[in-house]
Order: C-alpha cells, then sequence, then structure tokens
C-alpha cells in the first residue's frame, strides 16, 4: 500500500503591536495585528527569516504610512504557527465510498500503480462497454498520453503540465468539501482551456485514515449532483459551480457569465439555521485605508441657513 509521508511544513507568524501618538497633549494607543504568508519548508528548502521579518516590516511601514504618526511601544504577542502540510497527490486505488457507489456517476479504474491519474483519463477517452474498472481496456493506450517531466504520484499543480503535453485535452478536477463527508464538493482545479475536444471531470478521493488519495473519472455530472435539485431528469451542469440547469439553453446562458469569474463554491444556507456567520477573522484581506464619515460634515453653510430661514 502507498501512503502519504509528511516531509513538509508550513511556519507562519502573527504578532499584536501596541503603537502609541501624542495629539494635542494627550496620547493616543491602538493595537495592530499582522501576519505573514504561510512559507513551506522542507528537506530542500530551509527557513528563510528575511522572507518571514520583511513582511512584518513592510505591514508596519504599511500601518505608518497613512500619515498617522504612530509609533511601536511594544509587543503583545509574537506567535509562531507550524502546521503540516501534506499536499494532495494521487496514488493507488481506492474504493468508492457507499454513498457515491449509489449514485453511479464515476469510473474507478482498479490500479495497483500509482499512475490512476492517467487511468483516470483514458477511462474517460477510451471507454469500454463494460467492465471499465478493469487497467486491460486501457494499456493499449498509454503511450497517446504524454507525460515528460510529471512526477509520479501525480499532484494537481501538475494538471497545468499535462495540458501544455497534451492541447487536445482539458482537466477539470473536484474532491469532497474538507467540512463536509459527502454530498458537498469543492473545486481544485478548472481548466482554462474552454474549447479542447476532450473534456475530462475528475474526482478525487480520499482516505483521511492512511493518508492515501485516488483519482477517478466523472462519467455522469447530472447523477454527482442530482441531490442539489428536485428535477427528475437530466441537467446540464456548470462545471465552474457546480450547479445544475433543467434546459442547456439556461446553461448556456449562464456560462457566458460563470466563466468570466474565477470558479466559486455555491453553498447554500442551512434552512434553520440561516443567518450566515463569518469567524474566520484571521483570513480577513488588509484593506488600505479605513474611512469613517458624518454626513452632517457634507451641509453647506447656505444649506444650513435656508433652513433657520435665513
Amino acid at each position: 500500500m502507498c501512503e502519504f509521508v509528511c516531509r513538509s511544513i508550513r511556519i507562519q507568524v502573527r504578532t499584536t503591536a501596541s503603537f502609541s501618538r501624542e495629539v494635542e497633549g494627550d496620547v493616543q494607543r491602538v493595537v495592530g495585528y499582522f501576519q505573514t504568508t504561510p512559507e513551506l519548508i522542507n528537506s530542500s528548502t530551509n527557513l528563510d527569516i528575511d522572507g518571514i521579518r520583511s513582511p512584518l516590516d513592510s505591514q508596519v511601514e504599511n500601518f505608518n504610512a497613512r500619515g498617522s504618526g504612530f509609533t511601536i511601544d511594544r509587543i503583545l504577542q509574537f506567535t509562531i504557527v507550524i502546521t503540516k502540510y501534506r499536499p494532495l497527490h494521487g496514488r493507488s486505488y481506492i474504493p468508492s465510498p457507499k454513498w457515491l457507489q449509489n449514485k453511479h456517476c464515476v469510473v474507478n479504474v482498479h490500479n495497483e500503480d500509482e499512475n490512476c491519474f492517467f487511468w483516470a483519463v483514458l477511462s474517460c477517452l477510451h471507454e469500454p462497454s463494460r467492465n471499465k474498472e478493469r487497467t486491460n481496456h486501457y494499456k493499449p493506450h498509454l503511450t497517446s498520453l504524454k507525460v515528460s517531466g510529471i512526477d509520479f504520484p501525480m499532484s494537481p499543480k501538475q494538471i497545468p503540465l499535462f495540458e501544455e503535453q497534451n492541447p487536445e485535452i482539458a482537466i477539470n478536477l473536484y474532491t469532497v468539501d474538507p467540512g463536509n463527508t459527502e454530498l458537498a464538493f469543492t473545486i481544485e482545479y478548472l481548466s482554462s482551456h474552454k474549447e479542447r475536444q476532450h473534456h475530462v471531470n475528475l474526482f478525487l478521493l480520499e482516505e483521511p485514515e492512511t493518508g492515501k488519495s485516488h483519482y477517478t473519472w466523472i462519467r455522469d455530472m447530472t447523477r454527482l449532483v442530482a441531490h442539489r435539485t428536485n428535477h427528475d431528469g437530466k441537467t446540464y451542469v456548470c462545471n465552474s459551480c457546480l450547479h445544475p440547469f433543467t434546459t442547456k439553453e439556461a446553461h448556456d446562458n449562464h456560462l457566458f457569465y460563470c466563466q468570466s469569474h474565477p470558479s466559486q463554491q455555491v453553498k447554500y444556507p442551512d434552512p434553520v439555521d440561516n443567518i450566515q456567520k463569518f469567524k474566520s477573522l484571521q483570513k480577513q484581506h488588509s484593506v488600505p485605508f479605513y474611512l469613517v464619515c458624518n454626513f452632517e460634515s457634507f451641509l453647506t453653510l447656505i444649506e444650513y441657513h435656508r433652513r433657520r430661514g435665513r
């Protein structure tokens, strides 16, 4: 059995600093929050101290570049966050979970090597009439795929390289949303090549207990997302947001606008607890400025006297 071995970590620094400035004899104090982008550390990449310090210095300079005149008094908190980093790779065979089997929507080739990505692609390009999970159907076609410079097991980051070498194939990759066990999906990779001859939708299975993952071919997108609609029959699914449409015309009209934006995941609110909440404050993007307006300041002197009858 092939399993993942975690040889990499991500390091992020989060710090809180106290700032002060003197205004008309009084001292004002504020607290600033800063953090670095997570940095990947492994056997081939050493910790870059300057790469951590430089973004922090830049954030502090930007804090003061707004003309505030604040200076740092002291550091209130300095936290180093270290997390294991395990990149996604497709490896050996994983049986489809029961909920996915019941949908009858994927072809899961039973391979015994680390090339499940290519078996999945070939199952789409050369689909047999029966026993679709057997590798012997696809072995005669292995040389039809160009794989120069691609490492095995293959990670989603290498899909653009595969597309570059195989200009007639476009790949879309989906997997189960990490916060759910089933029926909620996320888009790992969406091809930018919309006009290619072959569009292959893949589904990445994962076993959290063993760390294994496995590529399969989504043969029927309608069945995969059937739980999202009450329509009884074929639907036309948008690859960018996984929304099912009951008519091709509605799908095509939607596609023009949806593809002009990055891929997204549509998550419907809970019918009982239907209040949207945001708790991940650390994921907020910094803004260049924060403006508070007192709209009474926009009243001109003429308007003021007219209102008082003068």
